[in-house]
């Protein structure tokens, strides 16, 4: 069960990493725009820095 949870982390990390590399290439579309954070992403983002 541990080596599942450390995976499905493990694969959540590199997903993010992948995303915030895409999104950084796409920046200068949005660069006069205000970024949204949902609440449901600072509670994982609180959950990933435990």
């Amino acid at each position: 069960m541990d080596k599942a949870k450390q995976r499905d982390m493990e694969h959540k990390i590199i997903y993010k990493r992948k995303l915030v590399k895409d999104r950084s290439k796409e920046d200068y579309l949005y660069a006069g725009k205000d970024k949204f954070v949902t609440s449901a992403y600072k509670r994982r983002l609180v959950e990933q820095a435990k």
